[in-house]
């Protein structure tokens, strides 16, 4: 589809749009009085070869409406050929997925065994109110690894091996990166007993211990020592949940936008780099990054710019992108979602690097709503689509609730 400027407001001949037909309404909602041409600048044609009526035509919003269009997409119009004006329904595409839902299993801890060597056993009973999935060790604590094996059993023996040296963590000191959370078989044992090993383990203190020996005026030796102490792992509770696949019908429909000119900058004095890049003012929901090179934790914010202005810029949001790539842990985190569908034209990424070298990145991905219209035509099923220009409110159409 392409568009196309009215020279003199006199309407040229534009490449058709694609309409759909869908199922029938039961009744066919009539025109109402003429759509002023002049306030629009584009156009399209919405071809189709015949149409019987009560049948539902629509078609999706493309770049160049989402380009041309304000923000509550009040400068579009769908008129016949008299030129009269027809009522339309504008949404959010939607489609029927099956998702991956997770609700909590009840459960209480019967006790914790010590072991030696710093292994330490939780004994867990479960609820009868599902059959868990997932396990979650509530902790407070910071700057950890532990190795976590689980057996399932219908008393208080040892059981059946569920899961062997699954990996928690925290590596805050580091990056922002944590993880306390264990995948489980779906078994439907009433027990479990979660064996963590190192659950207590020596760590050397940052301090220093310096003992100066002096034999007249100056030192004759002197001695270093780290004092090492003890660390346990303090668990706060745990958490069963069971996953269960639910039909959700009004999912929406989501696709990749085109995204033009990034551009990089690197600010060395505030320790920073930017991204920019610009859209069609699609309605983006999330933004993910493709990154070079692995092993990194960034904090990012994205803004985008106001529209009519040249440097009012709008926070949208901020997260921390990281790729991790340390042998048996894997983590990548490369994409920021947003609170709310946004329409910038141009967006801003900012990195904050602090001593580390800058990042290079190698493209940008925008993901969307699809919008779609519909209305009822009527042969010989002949519109046309005007859109564009500004200081419009927004059309109040009924044909929603008859749809």
């Amino acid at each position: 589809m392409m568009n196309r400027r009215l020279g003199q407001y006199q309407r040229a001949a534009a490449v058709g749009a694609a309409l759909m037909l869908l199922a029938a309404p039961p009744a066919v909602l009539c025109a109402r009085g003429k759509a002023d041409v002049q306030q629009f600048p584009y156009q399209k044609t919405l071809n189709k070869e015949s149409a019987a009526p009560c049948e539902v035509g629509a078609f999706l919003l493309d770049d160049e409406l989402f380009a041309a269009t304000d923000l509550g997409f009040a400068n579009i119009r769908i008129i016949d050929e008299r030129e009269a004006e027809v009522p339309y329904l504008l949404r959010e595409k939607t489609h029927a997925v099956t998702q991956v839902v997770e609700s909590a299993v009840s459960c209480r801890i019967l006790g914790i065994e010590a072991a030696s060597e710093g292994l330490a056993s939780v004994l867990v009973e479960v609820g009868t109110n599902g059959i868990p999935q997932v396990l979650n060790i509530k902790t407070r604590n910071q700057n950890f690894e532990k190795f976590v094996t689980v057996y399932g059993g219908d008393d208080r023996t040892n059981g059946n091996k569920l899961v062997g040296d699954a990996r928690i963590f925290d590596y805050s000191r580091f990056m922002d990166v944590r993880n306390t959370r264990i995948e489980l078989p779906r078994q439907g044992y009433r027990r479990l007993r979660i064996d963590i090993a190192n659950l207590t383990e020596q760590k050397p203190q940052q301090d220093i211990e310096i003992t100066t020996e002096k034999r007249g005026d100056g030192a004759f030796s002197e001695t270093q020592r780290r004092v090492m102490r003890d660390e346990s792992l303090r668990i706060d509770g745990v958490e069963l949940y069971e996953k269960r696949a639910e039909p959700r019908a009004d999912a929406p429909f989501l696709k990749a936008y085109a995204v033009s000119g990034l551009e990089t900058q690197t600010d060395e004095k505030n320790q920073t780099s930017v991204w920019t890049f610009e859209t069609a003012r699609q309605p983006l929901v999330s933004l993910s990054f493709d990154i070079a090179g692995a092993n990194f934790s960034r904090r990012v914010m994205v803004e985008g710019l106001r529209p009519g202005t040249k440097s009012d810029w709008d926070y949208l949001g901020e997260t921390t992108l990281h790729n991790l790539d340390l042998g048996r842990i894997k983590d990548c985190r490369n994409s920021l979602a947003f609170s709310r569908e946004r329409r910038h034209q141009r967006y801003r990424v900012t990195v904050y690097n602090q001593d580390n070298p800058p990042l290079s990145i190698r493209g940008v991905m925008a993901t969307g709503l699809v919008y779609e219209a519909i209305f009822l035509p009527a042969p010989p099923a002949r519109y046309t689509l005007l859109y564009g220009g500004g200081g419009m409110a927004a059309p109040q159409y009924d044909v929603d609730s008859v749809l």
